[in-house]
């Protein structure tokens, strides 16, 4: 046994506690998906720049959409294919 076994415990301790880097992103998230999708040139665009104004992520804007069309009654005619 060292005299410095005490001091490497710690610092053991110390770095299990705190994670160290950048929080966990998107794209490592197991709860999010990656999807594709076609949008027209100009759509792309004024969507890309109205969301830099309001600070606001592209699949922010995607998750709120999706999200709201999927709490509506589905159509009787989509529900039977």
């Amino acid at each position: 046994m060292s005299k410095y076994d005490g001091l490497l415990q710690g610092r053991k301790a110390a770095t299990e506690t705190k994670r160290m880097g950048r929080p966990r992103g998107k794209a490592s998230d197991p709860d999010y998906r990656q999807v594709t999708i076609y949008l027209r040139r100009d759509t792309h665009g004024a969507a890309r720049k109205r969301l830099i104004d309001e600070n606001r992520e592209f699949s922010e804007l995607v998750e709120d959409l999706v999200s709201k069309w999927l709490a509506t009654p589905a159509k009787k005619d989509a529900a039977a294919r």
